[in-house]
């Protein structure tokens, strides 16, 4: 799945308000709200979501918010295959068509969005993930790099086979077929991995006392994880006061 960038004019409701010093407290907060709701009044989809989050994104040195987001998740290679305008998918043979390779996962979605919509004085979002050693994984590293995101807590490990989905379309844009193969994530990325990343950071971090969740001010969570690891991340930001966003995924992991 491939994110949309969305970009403001410099008068931007939105741009004006986080671009001011914001002011403590909840008449800093309120009028970040004010502002996302007069857009969003406006029919613009991007400040409709900002409106959600911003509240919990303020900064304010008297109650500690630091206005990070953590977002943990998965990181997907998607590789979409389509057939060219002359052709139709024939069974048992190939067509000649295009071929792309895509930064997916619902996790690494939603923080390059998030990326894309704040904008300083607020901080990058962190994305906390895992990926292999191996084209897929360093593919996806290389492209997290260009975007506004902290990748302190994204690991690539030599023993883990970086998840990819091939999607193919046929002639009317349709889906055609599909293949996940993203069963790895939620065995590797488990209740251990996402303790040790909440809590001490990533390895080799300088995060060991206390960790990046005790920084943060949000945490985005997406149900691709299993549930064992979607219960130790809630309970360790609820130990940390953090509050939580969740993305169901879809209507049978929303129950997880």
């Amino acid at each position: 799945m491939a994110t949309t960038s969305v970009r403001f004019g410099a008068s931007h409701p939105i741009l004006r308000v986080l671009r001011r010093k914001r002011s403590s407290g909840k008449r800093g907060i309120a009028c970040m709200a004010a502002t996302a709701t007069m857009a969003s009044s406006q029919g613009d989809a991007a400040a409709r979501r900002l409106s959600v989050i911003l509240p919990h994104l303020s900064t304010s040195e008297q109650t500690r918010q630091t206005g990070l987001a953590i977002v943990l998740g998965g990181a997907v290679l998607d590789i979409k295959a389509s057939p060219s305008s002359t052709c139709n998918l024939t069974r048992g043979t190939s067509v000649p068509g295009k071929v792309l390779q895509v930064p997916g996962g619902v996790g690494r979605n939603i923080a390059e969005g998030i990326s894309r919509l704040l904008v300083p004085p607020l901080p990058p979002p962190v994305l906390a993930t895992i990926v292999g050693d191996d084209a897929a994984g360093s593919f996806l590293l290389k492209e997290l790099r260009l975007l506004r995101l902290d990748l302190s807590l994204v690991e690539q490990w030599q023993d883990f086979a970086t998840p990819c989905v091939v999607a193919v379309f046929d002639d009317s844009h349709e889906l055609a077929a599909c293949v996940a193969d993203v069963t790895s994530l939620e065995e590797r990325l488990s209740a251990c991995t996402v303790r040790r990343l909440l809590q001490t950071g990533s390895a080799g971090s300088q995060l060991t006392n206390a960790g990046m969740i005790h920084l943060a001010s949000l945490l985005i969570i997406e149900t691709n994880l299993g549930e064992a690891a979607l219960q130790e991340a809630c309970q360790i930001a609820a130990a940390a006061a953090v509050p939580i966003f969740m993305e169901p995924v879809s209507v049978p992991k929303s129950t997880r």
